[in-house]
């Protein structure tokens, strides 16, 4: 695929599971749990007034900053890039000099569909990967980081397998990733530095919810997101490129509660968040000043987006 056509990012795709999947769950349970959904992504949310598909950074009144890189941010499975906004800003607060890229779901109107559609999550995977590509071949040795957010941490994982065998970005970083908990890494961290799980056993959005509905690879379970990446005897994994990272109680004065919102939280982001970015960057950040702008909406739409 030509990686220098990132704009044209998948379309969606009609039906709910992939072939031979099927859901026969009451409706009731459907809408308890997307609602569930909803309500976490207001945590820390800021009023914001989506601009469309694609939104080009603030022109600066000055010479643009040298180039420190790229974050690139994927959120949860309701698919709106609002929800990780405070995300964006508390990454800010912190000295993250590095470009910070948030990936919109061409839909937030069908969060389970989103879940469970194997065939179009691969489809937009495949297109984040050719931006990766396209980044770390325009920026050699500069910073390159990938987070993915819940849902978003599935499609973040099927992107790493996608990679061509030369590309290798800095970081992998998952925070409630609805990822089975007995997923093979292998792929993946062979196109990294490093992985970081963040995960939490307070929220029930990946443990009991992908126990109902299913993960991203799949899977009816609770995800990595709720109880880390696991191995054969259940206890929990360790590799010398995986970091896990459990939630807590003491986050709460960083403003993480413990629950699928308090990921996305601004202070947390700061305080909790932030360290394991700028730590992924060959160079110190710490003293960056960042653009004052830093952030590309783009759509995971048949609609181009604009970088």
């Amino acid at each position: 695929m030509d990686t220098g056509n990132p704009g044209m990012l998948g379309k969606e795709l009609n039906g709910g599971c992939p072939v031979g999947q099927k859901f026969a769950l009451p409706k009731c349970a459907a809408l308890l749990w997307v609602t569930g959904l909803a309500m976490a992504g207001c945590g820390g949310r800021q009023s914001i007034v989506r601009e469309g598909p694609a939104v080009e950074p603030a022109a600066a009144s000055t010479a643009a900053p040298a180039y420190r890189g790229t974050l690139v941010m994927i959120p949860g499975i309701t698919g709106d890039a609002e929800g990780l906004m405070p995300v964006r800003d508390g990454l800010c607060d912190a000295g993250c000099g590095m470009n910070i890229e948030i990936v919109a779901w061409e839909s937030s109107r069908h969060p389970i569909r989103n879940l469970t559609d194997l065939k179009a999550n691969t489809a937009r995977a495949r297109r984040i990967a050719d931006r990766l590509t396209r980044l770390y071949r325009e920026h050699p040795g500069k910073p390159l980081v990938l987070l993915g957010n819940s849902g978003g941490g599935g499609l973040a994982v099927l992107a790493m397998e996608m990679l061509p065998k030369d590309v290798i970005i800095d970081r992998l970083i998952l925070t409630a990733a609805a990822v089975s908990n007995d997923y093979d890494l292998a792929k993946a961290s062979a196109h990294c530095g490093s992985i970081v799980n963040i995960f939490s056993r307070s929220d029930v959005i990946v443990g009991l919810g992908t126990s109902l509905f299913g993960t991203i690879d799949r899977k009816k379970m609770r995800s990595a997101g709720y109880c880390g990446f696991l191995a054969s005897d259940g206890a929990l994994r360790k590799d010398d490129k995986l970091e896990q990272i459990e939630w807590k109680r003491d986050w709460t004065q960083q403003g993480h509660n413990g629950t699928h919102a308090g990921y996305r939280t601004r202070k947390w982001a700061r305080l909790g968040l932030a360290p394991h970015v700028i730590a992924a960057a060959p160079s110190p950040l710490k003293d960056a000043q960042p653009p004052s702008e830093p952030m590309t909406l783009m759509s995971l739409s048949n609609k181009p987006a604009k970088f």
